[in-house]
């Protein structure tokens, strides 16, 4: 089931998890979603300028959580993905997905960033 909820995630929060903090709520969270028997989670994420959001949150299976559950998930996701990839705050947009495999302990992150580019030129006197 996939589930649309507005999380957002300010990239220049001060109060930020840390490295040490994402492996500790990383271990949390697998333990709660396993017991939960989800084998899956998948994130869609958009972001701009400073702040990233969930545009949308799927189980497998497909099932109702807990809103706190998305939620945690949610903030966990947008967190690790910005860990890994610090260059999304600097471009002129992002999106991307986060995927992870509960029984492997696995998450795998495909990232774009959108970028502008333009040259200029002058043709004078042809």
């Amino acid at each position: 089931m996939t589930q649309m909820l507005q999380p957002e995630f300010d990239l220049l929060d001060p109060n930020n998890p840390t490295q040490d903090d994402l492996i500790e709520i990383r271990r949390l969270l697998l333990a709660d979603l396993r017991r939960l028997k989800l084998e899956k989670i998948e994130l869609t994420y958009e972001g701009e300028d400073d702040t990233s959001q969930i545009e949308s949150f799927s189980a497998i299976p497909s099932m109702d959580l807990a809103a706190d559950v998305i939620h945690r998930v949610a903030m966990f996701g947008l967190a690790y993905t910005y860990s890994v990839n610090l260059g999304c705050k600097d471009s002129y947009g992002n999106e991307g997905v986060l995927k992870w495999d509960l029984a492997n302990d696995s998450i795998d992150i495909f990232h774009t960033e959108h970028s502008v580019y333009a040259q200029a030129e002058t043709h004078r006197d042809l």
